[in-house]
């Protein structure tokens, strides 16, 4: 049964500051992620919550660049694609915006990525 608190201790309550301080730094960094413990963290919240983890993880470098391959996954999701059947670990995912059409490329380890525009934005992801 859990343990439930209808108030703070004065050592819980001076210790918020620091943590909200740090969490926004956090939030603030431009220092590349260190998916490794990401990954670790996040499997042992699933395992906590007894929810398998997916079999398929995409990393990106800006969160701009995780809404595009966001839309471009949902996309496929509709369709009745999956990621897992579709892109080895180690593929890299492309996704950029023409007028008002999302594109999307996979390119498999090994692979060239052909010719992507180089005047919009392109958002870049990596299988895990």
């Amino acid at each position: 049964m859990p343990k439930y608190i209808d108030r703070l201790t004065d050592e819980q309550q001076a210790a918020i500051n620091p943590h909200v301080e740090r969490w926004i730094a956090v939030g603030h960094s431009t220092k590349p992620a260190d998916y490794d413990t990401w990954e670790e963290g996040a499997r042992e919240c699933y395992r906590f919550a007894d929810l398998e983890f997916p079999s398929v993880v995409v990393t990106t470098a800006s969160p701009l660049s995780g809404s595009y391959l966001t839309g471009a996954l949902s996309h496929l999701h509709e369709r009745g694609e999956t990621l897992a059947e579709m892109c080895p670990s180690g593929s890299t995912l492309l996704a950029w915006q023409v007028d008002e059409t999302l594109k999307f490329r996979i390119v498999k380890p090994g692979e060239e990525e052909g010719d992507v525009p180089a005047n919009v934005f392109v958002a870049r992801g990596t299988v895990r």
